[in-house]
């Protein structure tokens, strides 16, 4: 599992432009300690996970199903959990927000879908 984590720590870093230092002050984690999973010295612990999570602005969950510490989900939505993370995130307003424009959503799609039943039926 090392190094299915230490695969996704470096996707990570690339998405962001960000080095290893970077993750670790961001992280509140020693780079020594970054070292020493990437070597393959040491399994991330709970605690650089933590850290990794709020460096990444990820539910620490997902970080810990990544590093092995939590089985993955059966189903494997790391989506939903990101977007329920990020929801709790949120003041009341924004949440709001959010519900409003999820809701939107989902009626465009369903009159989206009824229109192409329509055309099914009519073609």
């Amino acid at each position: 599992m090392a190094k299915a984590f230490v695969d996704w720590l470096d996707d990570e870093l690339r998405a962001r432009d960000w080095t290893r230092a970077e993750l670790a002050r961001r992280a509140g984690i020693n780079e020594s300690s970054l070292s020493l999973i990437y070597s393959g010295g040491r399994e991330p612990g709970r605690k650089i996970c933590d850290g990794i999570a709020k460096a990444f602005k990820l539910p620490s969950d997902n970080v810990y199903r990544i590093a092995g510490i939590l089985p993955m989900k059966p189903n494997n939505d790391e989506t939903v959990t990101e977007i329920v993370h990020i929801y709790h995130l949120l003041n009341e307003d924004n949440k709001d927000d959010l519900l409003d424009y999820a809701k939107n959503r989902l009626s465009k799609q369903e009159r989206g879908d009824k229109k192409n039943v329509r055309r099914v039926r009519v073609g």
